[in-house]
């Protein structure tokens, strides 16, 4: 059985990586995409002050310059106009702009300055270039460099994010392997693929040990029969242990390995088809067993194992019958419930006339057919119960026989 927080804890970690990586690929790859959208810009002649960066998306020069400054220009300070559009080549042409990248101050849609980066040679490097651009537009009063809060809300984002995949990562580490499986003890049941099965206990003799699994929900193919795997950790990086599996009746199996494999008290076990077992994914997952409380026996014989299976049906029967008899006194507390209805309906229906008592006498007809159904569910019950008593009684007459012997 699966442990659901730890479960939660690696889809959170690998919501994370995800929503990490996106983020990373957009901040990275945004600038590169957007690079050659030709957006004609417009010059506006109320603002106060407009910062237009005319680039060619062939330069290399521009294209630092770009992808330094992409994220930083979604405050509206700074605009980029792209000279593949020939609304922007049109008015850098006006402006006697014949080199990129070119940034150009406008006030109330008036040219107040425009700034050419100048490279001193063809070794110049981009990062000096793009400083240079920094520089005069820190002159100019823009702050982007240090002061964005774009890039600065991105940056924290990315920080809280890697700390929180971080902390998931060491939670699931340290988290014990052991609480992915809850650990069956005697008389409980668990899902083996379409089977249930009950743990009904494990004897051990001076060299071998025997557990026993009743089964409670049988869809076993008998073309495709049983079979089982024993391991002392969940994923196999333990000891796998050769055991014999024992049909011992149609819904009763034992699994035989040597005493040692349960020395430390817990095993984790397998059982289903070859078929359901094989293969890297198992659709069915381990059990953990608790198998600290023994019994010891002389010898495990067809006799041992037909005496537990005698006291599994014993144990079972014993609760079927207290059951039933649960229900049979509920059966009989509704019985009386419903005759004292009826006969408030009979003084009811006396005293009406006309619409109202045959809407009463319908009542009534429904109230007597709910008696005859409760007393049907009684006689089964007590006919239920008749047989489980039978049969309780021969498997403590056959369980003593086994016991003796």
């Amino acid at each position: 059985m699966k442990h659901p927080f730890r479960h939660f804890l690696i889809n959170t970690v690998i919501g994370i990586v995800i929503a990490t990586f996106s983020l990373s690929a957009l901040y990275v790859y945004a600038p590169k995409a957007m690079i050659n959208v030709a957006t004609p810009i417009t010059i506006n002649a109320q603002k106060k002050d407009q910062y237009i960066l005319y680039y060619s998306p062939t330069c290399p020069v521009c294209q630092q310059v770009y992808r330094t400054y992409f994220w930083r220009s979604v405050t509206g300070q700074l605009k980029f106009a792209s000279v593949a559009n020939e609304q922007n080549r049109e008015a850098a042409a006006a402006l006697g702009i014949t080199k990129v990248p070119t940034l150009v101050h406008y006030k109330k849609g008036k040219v107040v300055t425009q700034y050419t980066v100048i490279a001193s040679s063809k070794s110049t490097k981009c990062w000096l270039v793009v400083r240079q651009v920094n520089i005069k537009m820190m002159n100019q009063g823009i702050h982007f460099q240090d002061k964005n809060k774009y890039s600065l809300r991105y940056v924290k984002l990315l920080g809280i994010l890697l700390a929180a995949f971080s902390l998931l990562i060491f939670a699931i580490v340290l988290w014990p392997r052991q609480t992915d499986n809850k650990q069956i003890s005697l008389g409980q049941t668990f899902d083996q693929g379409n089977n249930q099965f009950q743990f009904a206990g494990v004897d051990t003799d001076k060299q071998n040990a025997a557990m026993y699994f009743y089964v409670t929900k049988n869809t076993i193919d008998p073309l495709a029969p049983l079979t089982t795997v024993v391991v002392t950790k969940k994923t196999h990086s333990g000891n796998d242990f050769h055991t014999q599996l024992k049909q011992i009746a149609d819904d009763y199996y034992v699994v035989k390995l040597k005493k040692s494999a349960i020395s430390n008290g817990r095993l984790f076990v397998k059982l289903g088809s070859g078929k359901d077992l094989s293969g890297v994914t198992s659709a069915i997952d381990f059990v953990l067993l608790d198998l600290r409380h023994p019994t010891k026996v002389t010898s495990l014989t067809e006799g041992v194992y037909l005496k537990n299976y005698l006291k599994i049906l014993r144990s079972n029967t014993t609760d079927r019958v207290a059951s039933l008899e649960k229900k049979l006194v509920q059966y009989n507390h509704d019985l009386q419930i419903l005759k004292t209805s009826l006969a408030r309906q009979k003084d009811t229906a006396n005293l009406q006339v006309g619409k109202q008592k045959r809407a009463t006498e319908q009542r009534m007809t429904q109230t007597e057919t709910n008696i005859q159904d409760k007393k049907q569910d009684i006689s089964d019950t007590q006919s239920a119960i008749k047989v489980a008593q039978n049969n309780l009684q021969s498997y403590e007459k056959r369980y003593q026989h086994y016991a003796h012997h």
